[in-house]
C-alpha cells in the first residue's frame, strides 16, 4: 500500500507532463476497469486493481463514481 501511496502522491505531476498514451498507460497501471455512460461523457464505475482500491475508495465517492471489485 505504500508504494501505491507514493504513486498517487506523484500522480498530478506525472499527469501533467504525460502524452496521451502515457497517460492511457498510467491508467492501466491503476485500473482493471472504466465504465463509462456515453450519453452523458463520464465515468460511472472504476474496477481499480486492489493495492489502489482502499486509496481511491474516498475520491470515488467524493466524485459520486462506483468502485467495483
Amino acid at each position: 500500500m505504500f508504494e501505491a501511496a507514493s504513486y498517487l502522491q506523484s500522480l498530478d505531476l506525472l499527469w501533467s507532463a504525460a502524452s496521451l498514451e502515457e497517460q492511457r498507460d498510467i491508467t492501466r497501471i491503476m485500473l482493471k476497469a472504466i465504465y463509462v455512460d456515453v450519453v452523458a461523457g463520464q465515468i460511472v464505475k472504476i474496477e481499480p486493481l486492489p493495492m489502489f482500491a482502499k486509496l481511491l475508495k474516498e475520491v470515488c465517492e467524493r466524485i459520486c463514481v462506483e468502485i467495483v471489485s
